[in-house]
């Protein structure tokens, strides 16, 4: 297995993703792929912001914005706030963690930007956007279990959030809410910091918001991907979405040797929910690269 994959260590991929939800939240645009200013994505296709930019393919994007401790250069206005006053943003989900605080705030330090990262557990979706909007909170990232429910709340949804099915950050463009996906290109990057995508053998477990994301960036990179999921059906439905290669329940995961990778995007891992992993330790082998969105 790849042992940088099981230390609890946040990697430069890792930044560069979260970087995605700064600059889209601080931006009003999405810019999931942007690892420094001046770098484009190099795929094929257009993905419109909320600019209006038309498209929905996976693939290159405009030039995201320098940032200063003002906000991101020709965005337009920075969200107001009061002198001394920083923005705050947050998270939703039914499991909050203190490390998604951590690794925002650190981002923000990095990028100059005076906000603040508050998670909040939530078990009502609706009830938490209205707040949201009541209350001038400028972004929220979306987690487990609300990435499709969100969609349904929300007054507008960048078009690559859309073909993915998926919301994962909401930004508030004064009381008018907007969903975009920054895990799609957060995930391809994290795993392209360790080996090519293309021609790469994945078993994804799950099906779920996060799994979606997932499949869809790792097939547009060329991956040869088969989906595993307690309920086969959901596996079989987005695996034909997608285009990927098989489908099937979760003892696909009882024999890796026919896989070059494997991604946990299922909640087995999550303390909350299921703490137990969802490979066997005797699956593992040195060649297998191994990655897991649940921290």
């Amino acid at each position: 297995s790849d042992f940088r994959f099981r230390r609890p260590t946040l990697y430069p991929a890792e930044l560069r993703a979260l970087r995605g939800r700064f600059l889209t939240i601080a931006a009003g645009k999405v810019y999931p792929h942007a690892t420094g200013p001046d770098e484009r994505f190099r795929g094929g296709g257009v993905v419109g912001g909320a600019s209006g930019a038309k498209g929905g393919r996976l693939g290159t994007m405009s030039d995201p914005p320098t940032l200063s401790a003002s906000g991101p250069a020709g965005s337009g206005p920075s969200p107001s706030s009061p002198p001394g006053v920083p923005v705050l943003c947050g998270s939703l989900s039914r499991y909050p963690v203190g490390l998604g605080r951590a690794m925002h705030e650190a981002g923000y330090r990095a990028l100059g930007l005076d906000y603040r990262y508050q998670p909040f557990q939530v078990d009502d979706i609706g009830a938490a956007l209205d707040a949201m909007r009541t209350l001038g909170i400028r972004g929220c990232g979306v987690s487990m279990p609300f990435k499709l429910e969100v969609l349904r709340y929300l007054d507008e949804v960048d078009p690559l959030a859309h073909r993915i099915g998926a919301v994962n950050t909401v930004v508030n463009e004064g009381g008018r809410l907007v969903g975009y996906n920054t895990d799609a290109w957060g995930a391809r990057r994290a795993f392209e910091e360790v080996r090519p995508l293309a021609g790469c053998r994945v078993l994804l477990l799950g099906a779920g918001g996060a799994a979606r994301a997932v499949a869809f960036a790792f097939v547009a990179a060329g991956a040869h991907l088969t989906i595993a999921n307690r309920d086969r059906r959901r596996a079989e439905a987005l695996a034909q979405e997608v285009g990927a290669q098989a489908a099937g329940d979760t003892d696909l995961a009882a024999a890796l040797d026919p896989f070059d990778a494997v991604v946990n995007a299922s909640s087995r891992g999550m303390t909350d929910v299921d703490p137990t992993s969802p490979i066997e330790p005797s699956q593992l082998r040195r060649d297998l690269t191994v990655m897991d969105i649940v921290y």
